[in-house]
């Protein structure tokens, strides 16, 4: 009769796998982390530009509106302000 292989050398390669299975998942993990990360800073980028773009152009309304005299209808008059 011939005796049986111990079971733990055949588990070891097994355990390293998941072992370096495990490693490979952190790492991408900390990859998709990273990406999500820049995704999200340039995202912020874009609206502060926006948000600028539009500051701009609602001080140049503004400024319009500011640089021609106003007119307030009082009853049936017109007044300047």
């Amino acid at each position: 009769m011939i005796p049986a292989a111990p079971a733990a050398p055949a588990e070891e390669p097994q355990v390293l796998s998941e072992a370096k299975m495990r490693e490979q998942l952190l790492k991408k993990q900390k990859e998709l982390l990273e990406l999500q990360q820049k995704k999200l800073e340039l995202e912020l980028l874009q609206t502060k530009a926006r948000l600028e773009e539009q500051q701009k152009q609602l001080e140049r309304q503004t400024g319009q509106l500011h640089g021609q005299p106003e007119h307030v209808q009082v009853g049936s008059c017109v007044q300047s302000l």
